[in-house]
């Protein structure tokens, strides 16, 4: 039977306090009344967790995992949703563009990585499949409003823009069937480096043919 205890929310930006219950894949370790726990707690603010040991009646936090604080966010914007399916995809699109995200992400796993760095596995990060097909399909509606026809609800390549000052362009490679889903997103300024638009390149490319005469 798992004891209350009075803790305090150790995340950046979060004030809670009170008193809370462990989650339930809390390691127990001993078997006495004042017995060792390693205790995961979670939030009730800002939904993040935490480790602490918890010795009799005290619980002591344990030194914070590293996370990189895109990861954070992401996590957030994917488990807690506020504003339904095309809302999720807009937060998604909108932290990805930020921080120059690049997704893959799949019924099983989701993986995230900043541009030339290491892949994080988000393991946490779990949704439905009726909810991920609908954000794939969401997806392919924002590519097809891009660029009509561009891809089939079923699956293909596209691109999309979202944002604005200046806006960014997502490369997307999806699946959405019974048997796979899946989704590989690129993001890039459409000016500057990165990922260019069709309708840059085409410019540039008139550009040095008129050049070339």
């Amino acid at each position: 039977m798992l004891t209350s205890y009075h803790v305090k929310c150790p995340h950046s930006g979060c004030d809670w306090s009170g008193i809370l219950l462990p989650c339930r894949d809390t390691d127990s370790r001993g078997s006495s009344v004042r017995s060792t726990f390693i205790a995961v707690f979670e939030c009730p603010k800002c939904q993040r967790r935490w480790k602490a040991q918890a010795i009799g009646d005290d619980a002591v936090t344990l030194p914070m995992e590293q996370h990189l604080p895109y990861s954070d966010i992401l996590r957030r914007v994917l488990m807690y949703p506020t504003r339904g399916v095309a809302g999720l995809v807009d937060d998604l699109l909108t932290v990805c563009g930020e921080h120059g995200l690049q997704l893959d992400w799949r019924a099983e796993r989701c993986r995230v990585c900043l541009p030339g760095g290491a892949w994080e596995e988000m393991i946490d990060v779990r949704l439905r499949k009726s909810v991920f097909r609908a954000i794939l399909a969401r997806i392919a509606a924002l590519c097809n409003a891009q660029a009509p026809n561009s891809v089939s609800p079923y699956g293909g390549q596209g691109e999309l823009s979202a944002g604005a000052n200046p806006p960014v362009q997502f490369r997307v490679t999806f699946a959405n069937t019974p048997a796979e889903q899946r989704l590989e997103l690129m993001t890039g300024r459409e000016k500057g480096t990165g990922v260019e638009s069709r309708s840059n390149r085409a410019e540039q490319a008139a550009a040095t043919d008129g050049g070339g005469r």
